[in-house]
């Protein structure tokens, strides 16, 4: 609940699921699998590039985010697979 650096997009591309993996499949930090797992069904997928990163020296709450602008954090979620479940009761 924090923000600890900024990174800025060198690129975006966006092709077909075919198209993409053998342009982002040594970057991409999925198997093969997983990223057709992911886009089954999409007509397309989308990669962004990263560039220069940026590490804050000191983390900024979402506490300080929120009162110094109008900060909402973006939200995503997904149900989780009965074998993460697993692996998360095992970390923990």
């Amino acid at each position: 609940m924090a923000m600890v650096g900024a990174v800025r997009i060198k690129e975006t591309m966006v092709l077909p699921p075919a198209l993409l993996w053998p342009r982002v499949a040594d970057r991409a930090c999925v198997t093969e699998g997983e990223y057709k797992a992911y886009f089954e069904g999409a007509k397309d997928a989308c990669a962004l590039f990263l560039g220069a990163v940026d590490i804050l020296a000191s983390p900024f709450s979402l506490a300080q985010l929120r009162l110094a602008a109008d900060f909402a954090p973006p939200m995503s979620w997904r149900w989780a697979k009965p074998r993460e479940l697993e692996l998360v009761k095992e970390l923990t």
